[in-house]
C-alpha cells in the first residue's frame, strides 16, 4: 500500500505579503479622511444643537422679559440666559456677590457654551458663543444687541434676517494688523467703514503685536461681542489714533461660522459670504434686510 506524500503548505512570498501591505496601507488612507470628516460632521452638529438650544432659551427669556437678553446694564447675554438653560444654580450663586473678578472665577465649565471644535475652552467663564455688537457704539443706524437693550419690535429688519450670536471663538490675532487712519468722527459714512474694513481684509497695515483679539470671550461680560465689520473668519485689524478693533466672528469649522438668528435659526455663515449681506445680517435696524438662502 502506498503511503501518502505529506501535502506542503505553501506560504506567503515576501512579494505578496508587500501587495498585501500595501492595500491595507491604502484602504486606511482612504478610510482616515471619511472618519475624520463624520467626526466633523458630528461636532458640527453638536454646535448648531447648541446654537438652537440657546435660541429657544433666548425665547423663553423674550416671552419674560419683553427683550433681547444683554445691554449696557447686564452683564452679558449669556449669564443672563443661565437660569433658562437650567443653570439657575450657578446663577444664584454669581448674583449673591458683586465683586465682578470673583463672578468671573464662579462661572464653570459649561458645555451647552462650548463647540466641541474650540480648542480653548478649559477655563471657567468661557464660551465659544458671543452677541453680535453690529458695527460700532455710536453709530445708531448700526446697532446689534450689545450696546443697547433691543425688543423683539425694534428689529425692523427682521428677525430671520438679523444675526443674534455667533461662533466667536480665540480670534485670528496672528493674522492682525495695525491700519493708520484718521480719527473717527462722531458719525462715519457706511463707505468709509466698509473701505476701511476691505483694508483689514485685504490686510494693508503692519503686523500688529501678540495676543490682540486673542482672548476667549467671557460668559460675564457685558460689552464682549462680534462685529460685522468684517466677514466670518477675517484678520482682527486695529484702527489708530483711533482704538477700535475689527473683533471679527471666527470659528473653528472650515469656511465659515454657526450663526444664531434673531428668530431662533441657526444659519452657516461662509467666511466668502457677500459683504453687503453680511453687514446687514448685523444691524437691526438699519433698513437694510437681505433674503437670505
Amino acid at each position: 500500500m502506498k503511503q501518502a506524500m505529506p501535502q506542503r503548505t505553501r506560504g506567503f512570498s515576501l512579494v505578496e505579503l508587500l501587495v498585501v501591505l500595501t492595500v491595507i496601507a491604502l484602504l486606511i488612507s482612504l478610510l482616515l479622511p471619511a472618519i475624520q470628516q463624520v467626526r466633523q460632521s458630528a461636532r458640527m452638529t453638536v454646535c448648531r444643537s447648541h446654537l438652537r438650544q440657546i435660541g429657544v432659551a433666548t425665547h423663553n427669556y423674550i416671552d419674560v422679559h419683553r427683550r433681547f437678553p444683554g445691554g449696557p446694564h447686564q452683564q452679558g447675554a449669556l449669564y443672563a440666559l443661565l437660569p433658562y438653560l437650567e443653570q439657575q444654580e450657578v446663577y444664584e450663586r454669581v448674583e449673591a456677590v458683586n465683586d465682578y473678578s470673583l463672578k468671573v472665577k464662579m462661572i464653570p465649565r459649561i458645555p451647552l457654551y462650548l463647540c466641541p471644535e474650540d480648542p480653548t475652552t478649559e477655563s471657567n467663564n468661557v464660551t465659544s458663543y458671543t452677541p453680535n455688537k453690529a458695527m460700532l457704539p455710536f453709530l445708531g443706524d448700526a446697532r446689534g444687541f450689545v450696546w443697547s437693550a433691543q425688543s423683539p419690535t425694534s428689529v425692523t429688519d427682521g428677525l430671520s434676517q438679523t444675526a443674534f450670536i455667533s461662533e466667536s471663538i480665540t480670534n485670528n490675532w496672528h493674522l492682525g494688523y495695525f491700519i493708520p487712519t484718521d480719527l473717527f468722527p462722531v458719525k462715519r459714512s457706511r463707505g468709509e467703514l466698509q473701505a476701511l474694513s476691505l483694508q483689514c481684509i485685504g490686510g494693508i497695515g503692519t503686523a500688529e503685536a501678540p495676543r490682540i483679539g486673542g482672548r476667549s470671550n467671557g460668559v460675564v461680560a457685558g460689552l464682549s461681542g462680534y462685529t460685522h465689520f468684517v466677514p466670518p473668519n477675517a484678520p482682527t485689524c486695529s484702527f489708530f489714533p483711533y482704538l477700535f478693533q475689527t473683533h471679527a466672528a471666527v470659528g473653528a469649522h472650515s469656511h465659515g461660522v454657526n450663526v444664531l438668528m434673531a428668530d431662533g435659526a441657526v444659519r452657516f455663515a461662509s467666511e466668502n459670504i457677500d459683504h453687503e449681506i453680511w453687514w446687514s445680517m448685523g444691524t437691526v435696524n438699519s433698513n437694510d434686510s437681505v433674503e437670505l438662502k
